[in-house]
This record gives structure tokens, C-alpha cells and sequence, in this order.
């Protein structure tokens, strides 16, 4: 993950973009239930930010979203798109790919 010099907003790095479009393909060839992928990337985001022993609002405070949103992508309403994702992972401490493969590993359980 790469921060850009005049902002503190985390660009995607290509490392990053793999993982979604492995993700893609696995979604496309129907081997992997979208919906469920959305509510374990949800509850690797929340693991998370137990781990680090934040609340929402602090993650929130982080990462640059709201705490509804982050709510909504931790319960599975809604799937955090890359930017999200990336702000997240930053807050976090942790990779993209590293989340996203925990999640997948869930979901093949």
C-alpha cells in the first residue's frame, strides 16, 4: 500500500488489485458465492479491528469512512469497494491480499 506524498488518502497498489480480480474470476467461474465473500471479508474487517481493540467510530476516524459504512460492510449489507477497502486495511495495519485470503479461506471452510 502506497500513500501519496500530499495526501494521507492510501492508493491501490497492484498487489492489491490482483487479489480482486483472482477474486473476480473465482465469483465469474461460480466458484465462490459472492454474498458469502462479502460477509467474511465483513468479518475479517471486524476481527480486525478487535485485534486492535478499536471501536467503529475509531476505525472510522482511521480510515476516513463513516462508521455507518463500516458497519454496513462488517454486517455484509453492502460490499466495500477497492478505495474502501485499502482505507480499511491502512487503518488496520494490514494488506489487502492478507484480509482478502483470510476471507476466501472462510469461505471455503
Amino acid at each position: 500500500m502506497v500513500l501519496c506524498q500530499h495526501s494521507m488518502e492510501p492508493q491501490v497498489a497492484q498487489a492489491d488489485l490482483s487479489v480482486f480480480h483472482t477474486v473476480l474470476n473465482m465469483v465469474y467461474s461460480e466458484r465462490m458465492d459472492i454474498d458469502v465473500l462479502n460477509q467474511m471479508i465483513g468479518d475479517e474487517v471486524r476481527i480486525g479491528r478487535a485485534r486492535k481493540r478499536l471501536s467503529r467510530a475509531a476505525l472510522a476516524d482511521l480510515s476516513g469512512l463513516s462508521a455507518k459504512t463500516i458497519q454496513r460492510i462488517e454486517n455484509g449489507e453492502r460490499p466495500a469497494d477497492v478505495s474502501q477497502m485499502a482505507a480499511i486495511c491502512a487503518a488496520l495495519g494490514e494488506s489487502i491480499p492478507d484480509l482478502v485470503a483470510r476471507a476466501i479461506e472462510r469461505t471455503e471452510q
